[in-house]
């Protein structure tokens, strides 16, 4: 995260007046080290909305190609069921990944 040296100025002000027997450096310390773990706590959230991302895309991709495959398929019986059987693995996949990273099971 970064501050304008004005901004900088403010908060270091803040602290001086809140804490006047504390040094600059000590304030400085102190807002490096909340810097730090302000970083810390935000990484898990940001590593799970570009996995998020990920699933959505793959999703959208499967949906995307799920309608030319049918079209391929047209009314031959055994691409039908090829199909039917690609189908019935890629929602149990889809099911267990959800199952697995929300603590939900499957409804119906």
């Amino acid at each position: 995260m970064q501050i304008s040296a004005q901004e900088f100025v403010h908060i270091l002000q803040f602290f001086k007046d809140a804490l006047p027997t504390t040094s600059e450096s000590a304030i400085i310390n102190q807002l490096k080290t909340m810097e730090a773990n302000l970083a810390q706590s935000l990484a898990k959230p940001q590593e799970e909305v570009e996995q998020n991302t990920a699933v959505i895309a793959s999703a959208v991709t499967l949906i995307n190609g799920l309608s030319q495959q049918i079209k391929d398929a047209g009314v031959d019986p055994v691409k039908l069921a090829e199909l039917t059987d690609t189908l019935d693995s890629n929602s149990n996949a889809l099911a267990a990944a959800v199952t697995a990273n929300t603590g939900v099971g499957p409804v119906g």
